[in-house]
């Protein structure tokens, strides 16, 4: 008989370990871990308010509500700052640091007031992301907007079509005005 358990404290859990979709935490789930505690040390809340939630509840805070960025908190934060816990937070594990020697650089790097090697996520990274987490949701949409644009274009091409029957029927009405 196997047994699934859960050990350790809820609001510093990463999103892996919530889900049960990791056999093991790695070091990916403590550098999560250690993003909640930067985030909290620096701005005195939690990235996704989940110090009394029981772990369904915050499962469902993951899965529907973005983490919070430290900027949203603290608006003067340094960009690379922000940049930095952005990533030690993602909710997916292969988009945070793989390892502590990478957080340790940009950690001396950020000390040293020199750039993070680490790079913000783009806007077209985030869509996928959206896209990929919302399947349902960006099937319909595409279909729906699919259609729109096979209506819109059905439209605009019987509208030629019909100028053009009216310019043809003008032109035949014309002429045979000419003949009479």
């Amino acid at each position: 008989e196997t047994v699934n358990m859960v050990a350790g404290t809820v609001a510093w859990m990463a999103p892996e370990v919530m889900y049960g979709t990791v056999i093991m935490a790695d070091t990916r789930s403590d550098i999560f871990s250690l993003g909640v505690i930067l985030f909290q040390l620096l701005s005195s809340k939690h990235p996704y308010d989940a110090e009394k939630l029981n772990i369904a509840q915050a499962t469902h805070r993951l899965k529907t509500a973005p983490i919070k960025r430290l900027s949203s908190e603290l608006p003067d934060v340094p960009a690379d700052l922000d940049t930095f816990l952005g990533r030690l937070l993602d909710p997916d594990p292969n988009y945070r640091y793989q390892n502590l020697d990478n957080v340790i650089s940009d950690v001396d790097h950020l000390l040293a007031g020199k750039r993070i090697q680490v790079s913000s996520v783009t806007a077209t990274e985030r869509i996928y992301r959206w896209c990929h987490g919302h399947r349902l949701l960006t099937a319909i949409s595409t279909v729906a907007a699919v259609s729109i644009l096979v209506g819109l274009l059905t439209f605009v091409w019987s509208s030629i079509l019909l100028r053009q029957s009216a310019s043809d029927l003008e032109q035949s009405y014309a002429e045979s005005e000419a003949t009479n």
